[in-house]
């Protein structure tokens, strides 16, 4: 079974918090860039930064919404080549 499946049944689809996970959000959309899914990896990334940005705005905590963001551009340029 690819990564990405393992991933979003484990950490996404059972996961009772994932409206306001940003983190898990954002690991999906690694697996899913690995396995060549860009698309779909570029959703993940800018719904893990929408909730990251809503995280932000509660919380006053901005540190993981550039990292995010530079994981997008990542996606988008195909240059991605580590999670962190």
């Amino acid at each position: 079974m690819p990564s990405h499946i393992k991933y979003y049944l484990i950490n996404i689809k059972w996961n009772q918090e994932i409206e306001t996970d940003y983190y898990s959000w954002d690991k999906y959309s690694w697996f899913l860039y690995q396995n060549e899914h860009y698309n779909e990896a570029l959703e993940a990334s800018n719904h893990s930064l929408k909730i990251a940005n809503q995280y932000a705005k509660l919380y006053g905590e901005t540190e993981f919404i550039t990292i995010i963001d530079n994981h997008g551009k990542m996606i988008k340029n195909k240059t991605w080549n580590k999670y962190r």
